[in-house]
């Protein structure tokens, strides 16, 4: 009995869902659709420490280390502002105040960005890095109602789509690695496909409430 695991605490969301928490310390994190967060409280604060799957955004009060580890990397800092995004197989961390470590074992990647800054990462690929403005904070996270992405891929914007309307979009042969910026409802579904897909040469068709087909123009 005593050599049990201490007990841990855990958040999650489904599709469509979103979340916000106060941590222990009075951090604050904001899960996106689809993620779960997951930290042993006992430990805080002297191990601050936490498991994510997912997106969340987090505003971290003064403390020790404070760290979020994925399954392909791991974010670090003392007391910041910053968004992290992890799915299949690929990482985004997005700083608007202070500096983060970013650590993605795939490629030994492992850099400090400070505020204003953002890199994406995917195994086999270089870095990405762009800006990001203060008044981005959260992103669409801090944002109900809608979802904000900036220079992402298509396929990142598909994603973000599945999750919060719980749908499948199938892409039948429409280049999904296009860099798109948008921001689209998450409380109607043809005015977001709209939105995104209008502007490209893409025509989308609502099959049913679950699936939605992609064909190129």
């Amino acid at each position: 009995f005593l050599l049990q695991p201490p007990p841990t605490t855990q958040f999650a969301t489904v599709a469509g869902q979103r979340l916000e928490k106060h941590l222990p310390d009075a951090s604050f994190v904001v899960l996106n659709a689809a993620s779960t967060l997951t930290y042993t409280q006992a430990d805080w604060p002297a191990n601050r420490q936490l498991e994510l799957a997912g997106e969340a955004y987090f505003d971290v009060a003064k403390g020790s280390t404070f760290t979020v580890n994925t399954d392909v990397g791991q974010v670090q800092v003392l007391g910041t502002q910053f968004n992290v995004w992890s799915r299949e197989g690929q990482l985004e961390v997005s700083c608007y105040e202070g500096r983060v470590a970013v650590r993605f074992a795939a490629n030994d990647f492992d850099e400090v960005i400070k505020a204003g800054q953002a890199v994406r990462l995917q195994p086999g690929s270089p870095a990405q890095y762009w800006n990001v403005q203060p008044e981005q904070v959260g992103d669409h996270l801090l944002s109900n109602g809608r979802v904000r992405l900036d220079s992402v891929p298509l396929s990142r914007v598909i994603m973000e789509l599945e999750f919060q309307f719980d749908i499948i979009i199938k892409p039948n042969g429409v280049d999904t690695t296009t860099i798109v910026s948008t921001t689209f409802p998450t409380d109607d579904l043809e005015q977001a496909l709209r939105i995104v897909f209008n502007s490209l040469p893409i025509r989308y068709e609502i099959v049913s409430s679950k699936q939605v087909n992609l064909y190129r123009e």
